[in-house]
């Protein structure tokens, strides 16, 4: 009996340690396989039978058997690769993927060797889907953990909602949009008539540059005795001026050279004295003339109450007083005005040139108030707006080279991903320390008004409006440095999208929150396609607190330089194509586009287990969660404990060549040994059967 035990004992540890040489051969077969946990045996005694001995009862062994196979869950080594989408764990997490046939069954794999297929799968080589969150532009994961599929490989574009300009504007720049014509008509003629006795006076200024001092209410007087004409006002700053001329007119030479600097004409022939008083300052002002003498028809004052209304130039404005209804009515001016209207009395009136209730120019009627029938004349000049005037859409270019003093041109991106130029120009104002600007883009890529908004396209061969955005007036300090903004919008509500329509321009107010962004910038409002407006928030180095204009780190400067821009931007973007992907070490899968955009797209998940000896192989370096391993506690890498992920990279078996190759001579010694246990048992069982011989 004891002998066939000993063949069975054999035989159990030939069966044992041939199952070792298997596990052994596993580990080395799979030296090479990336992520492979290798594997190790472990046996133990069978239980023993119970005999009995001259001592008392001892125990005889019945061989060996397999107590267990370890999987060996230490960490392999990393090896570089050339793909980013290799990826290792650093720690003790998983990657998870999900079999492709079957929503519900997910696998845990160390081997990252992952590559996005033909539709976008983030895949293992076996077509596995490898599973984590989407994440939003700003990196946070959006719901429950799911597949991962790029489902575009372009970044859409977005249009442009901010500008920012800063420049520095030429302190000894010039005033190059205010031509000289318009120079003689902002010297400006108010007459006052009626009778044929004092008829009205028309001024004209010939040539502005011998206006060089401020003059307020320079007069001039007819003496109809002496038929001649008398400076009785500013010979003090001009003492060189001299008067000549008859009952129908006038002309001054102020600085005594032989030309006549202002004419006179009175529109008819004096018959009675009278006198002609008119301002003379800096050309650009609203000048004043005043006509009268006698006590029929006495003097008007024309003053300006909000220079902001004036926004086109209107020669020769008048208003008229019929003294029978006792009223006054505009009876010219209208073309640029259509809103203005006019009241008052004999004593004064008012105009409200652009209809919105409030006083813009008023006029005042020296001694007792008319009497008589009179009409009162005189140019509306708009100040610091020649430049937008000069702007004309209809034509190639809209804007002459020799019309504005400096230029800036940025880059915009409308919804679409088309690109627009922003153009902004700069010229000197008419007050010191001021530059207007204006903010246009190209007329033929204007679409305000278009489509169903109910505003007809801009047609950029009569409109001369086409392409203008806005105007404005930088205020600077004697330090040079900006401490004021002014903004007008320019649209229009109607069929006329002429510049000179004052209906057409809105003046921005910064405590009005549709004008100005939350961080105090104005809004310019393009349109680069039908029924779009693209509103940007228009930043020259100025924002508004709600309660004043604060000059911001980089503002806009005026100092005795050359224009510059000194720094310029914009948001938005294009259309870009995916060109390539990296994975950080928190599992962040980042997409960077054609068009510059770097974008987070998704977050690889990472599980843990309890009990890793638990787990099932499902080959395919994949392991399948069990009873024994509990289930798998899923977070984001670097997280508890899971680990952190190296992109670039694929870890390699653990297993020990060396060590296998051990256990390969020790287990193939045991072998033997246990196959001559049963060879020698055979020996003796044969002596056995001869002692029967």
């Amino acid at each position: 009996m004891s002998l066939s035990s000993a063949l069975f004992s054999g035989i159990s540890g030939m069966n044992t340690l041939g199952n070792s040489m298997t596990v052994i051969g596993d580990n080395i077969a799979n030296v090479s396989t990336v992520g492979f946990k290798s594997s190790r045996v472990t046996f133990q005694d069978v239980l023993a039978q119970t005999v009995s001995t001259q001592s008392g009862t001892g125990q005889l062994g019945r061989g060996a058997a397999m107590g267990d196979i370890t999987g060996i869950f230490s960490q392999g080594s990393l090896e570089s690769t050339d793909s980013a989408t290799d990826l290792a764990i650093g720690g003790e997490g998983f990657f998870v993927v999900r079999d492709p046939e079957n929503v519900n069954l997910e696998y845990f794999t160390r081997a990252g060797e992952f590559r996005f297929d033909e539709d976008g799968n983030f895949v293992n080589p076996s077509g596995y889907l490898v599973r984590g969150w989407t994440l939003d532009q700003k990196g946070n994961e959006e719901g429950s953990i799911g597949d991962i599929i790029l489902n575009s490989f372009t970044s859409p574009p977005e249009a442009t909602d901010k500008v920012t300009l800063i420049t520095n504007l030429d302190s000894d720049g010039e005033d190059n949009s205010l031509d000289a014509d318009v120079k003689t008509a902002s010297l400006g003629t108010v007459s006052l008539s009626g009778d044929a006795v004092n008829h009205p006076i028309y001024l004209t200024l010939n040539n502005q540059t011998a206006v060089n001092t401020d003059v307020s209410q320079f007069a001039v007087a007819w003496n109809s005795g002496a038929g001649a004409w008398s400076i009785t006002h500013g010979a003090t700053e001009y003492p060189a001026a001299v008067i000549s001329g008859d009952a129908a007119g006038f002309t001054i030479d102020l600085d005594n050279d032989g030309t006549a600097d202002i004419t006179g004409r009175t529109g008819g022939s004096l018959t009675a004295d009278g006198a002609g008083s008119f301002d003379i300052e800096a050309p650009g002002a609203l000048g004043v003339v005043t006509q009268g003498g006698d006590a029929v028809n006495n003097n008007i004052m024309v003053t300006v109450s909000d220079s902001e209304a004036i926004l086109a130039m209107a020669s020769g404005f008048e208003v008229s007083w019929t003294n029978a209804t006792a009223t006054w009515s505009i009876t010219n001016g209208l073309a640029n005005y259509p809103s203005a209207s006019v009241s008052g009395n004999a004593n004064s009136f008012e105009v409200d040139l652009d209809g919105n209730g409030t006083t813009d120019i008023s006029g005042t009627v020296a001694g007792g108030g008319m009497t008589a029938d009179a009409t009162g004349s005189f140019d509306i000049y708009p100040p610091n707006g020649m430049l937008a005037q000069t702007w004309d859409g209809t034509a190639t270019p809209p804007l002459g080279d020799g019309a504005y003093e400096y230029q800036a041109i940025l880059k915009v991106y409308d919804s679409l991903g088309n690109t627009h130029d922003l153009t902004v120009y700069y010229d000197k104002g008419d007050n010191e320390g001021e530059y207007e600007f204006i903010v246009t883009v190209a007329p033929d890529e204007d679409e305000r008004g278009g489509g169903t908004t109910g505003l007809p396209d801009i047609d950029t061969t009569i409109d001369n409006g086409a392409g203008l955005l806005a105007r404005g007036v930088l205020t600077f300090t004697s330090d040079g440095e900006v401490s004021n903004v002014e903004m007008w919008e320019f649209n229009s509500d109607g069929t006329d999208w002429s510049i000179d329509n004052a209906d057409n321009w809105t003046a921005l107010n910064p405590d009005n929150s549709s004008h100005i962004s939350s961080d105090g910038y104005f809004y310019i409002n393009p349109s680069f396609a039908e029924d779009l407006t693209s509103p940007m928030e228009l930043n020259l180095g100025m924002a508004y607190d709600g309660t004043a204009w604060v000059q911001e780190s980089l503002s806009t400067t005026q100092y005795a330089s050359a224009g510059n821009t000194t720094y310029q931007a914009t948001t938005g973007y294009g259309v870009g194509d995916l060109d390539g992907i990296s994975v950080s070490s928190d599992g962040v899968i980042t997409g960077s586009y054609s068009n510059g955009q770097i974008k987070p797209l998704f977050r690889i998940a990472l599980a843990k287990f309890n009990n890793v000896q638990g787990l099932q192989k499902m080959g395919q370096n994949m392991f399948a969660a069990t009873r024994n391993s509990g289930d798998a506690i899923t977070n984001k890498p670097g997280t508890n404990g899971l680990g952190t992920i190296t992109s670039n990279s694929l870890e390699q078996s653990n297993v020990d060549l060396a060590n296998e190759f051990v256990k390969m001579i020790t287990t193939q010694r045991g072998y033997q040994a246990n196959s001559k246990v049963i060879t020698v048992t055979d020996q003796l069982l044969q002596e056995v059967i001869n002692l029967k011989r």
